[in-house]
């Protein structure tokens, strides 16, 4: 993902010009589970993953955050009841 939104920034296949879109891409990638970190090379520094589940309410069903990983503090937490699945991790949430 990371790759291809430099090559659509950068528009243009010269390394040159990738190389200085990837830490524009990296600063402001968020990645299906959660935040994802990445250093100016486009590696993964860190990252907040969410675990998701189903969850069951009255007979109707919806997904639910049961634990997350946050990778800047380095916590792991297990939720004791599911959380709405909300963007917990997004920057506008």
């Amino acid at each position: 993902m990371v790759a291809a939104r430099a090559l659509m920034v950068a528009n243009s296949g010269d390394p040159g010009l990738l190389a200085n879109a990837v830490p524009i891409v990296a600063s402001e990638y968020y990645g299906a589970t959660g935040c994802k970190a990445l250093d100016v090379n486009g590696d993964l520094a860190y990252e907040d993953t969410a675990f998701i589940g189903v969850v069951e309410d009255g007979g109707s069903y919806s997904l639910g955050y049961y634990a997350y990983h946050n990778g800047a503090r380095d916590e792991f937490v297990i939720l004791e009841a599911p959380e709405e699945r909300a963007w917990f991790f997004s920057p506008q949430a």
